[in-house]
């Protein structure tokens, strides 16, 4: 069984290999931050979605790479992948344009933090830092998942190979 296992794994292409780790990482760090994520407002194309709903969401979000994870580890609906792929790649780059764009006091409020009172020069100074260290998450999601929309459109032969 162990070496049936090694072969299969051997026998996918190295790209999958990668994206199977990839979205390994991410699952296992969804689960890892989960209870403290239920409780944050999450962000859906760009809107923010409060507690209780936010459950909903976070949840959404953690099952769609399990659903890639099972469909690339079965070899099937290609086509599902690359739909639920395309989902993220939208999902993270409106997000980030939303977040690079809302002022900053706005994107507090929404986040459901309390923004601090300072001096207009000093939020001129800061706001797009913070802003882009806030974003740069979602535009490593927009550039991982428009590689893996990629990369499985043009391997699609690998899932119609096992069919």
């Amino acid at each position: 069984m162990k070496t049936l296992n090694k072969l299969i794994w051997k026998n996918r292409p190295l790209g999958i290999r990668i994206i199977i780790i990839l979205l390994s990482i991410n699952i296992i760090l969804q689960f890892y931050s989960l209870t403290s994520k239920l409780q944050e407002p999450a962000i859906l194309f760009g809107m923010f979605v409060n507690f209780p709903f936010s459950i909903v969401i976070t949840l959404l979000l953690l099952v769609i790479p399990i659903i890639i994870l099972f469909g690339i580890y079965k070899q099937k609906f290609w086509k599902g992948i690359l739909i639920l792929q395309g989902f993220n790649f939208i999902n993270f780059l409106v997000g980030a344009i939303v977040i690079l764009s809302t002022p900053l006091s706005i994107l507090a409020s929404k986040m459901g933090n309390s923004f601090p009172d300072v001096s207009p020069e000093i939020l001129a100074v800061v706001e797009m830092k913070i802003k882009l260290l806030t974003s740069i998450p979602m535009f490593i999601g927009v550039i991982i998942s428009l590689i893996i929309l990629i990369y499985i459109y043009k391997k699609r032969e690998y899932f119609l190979r096992s069919n």
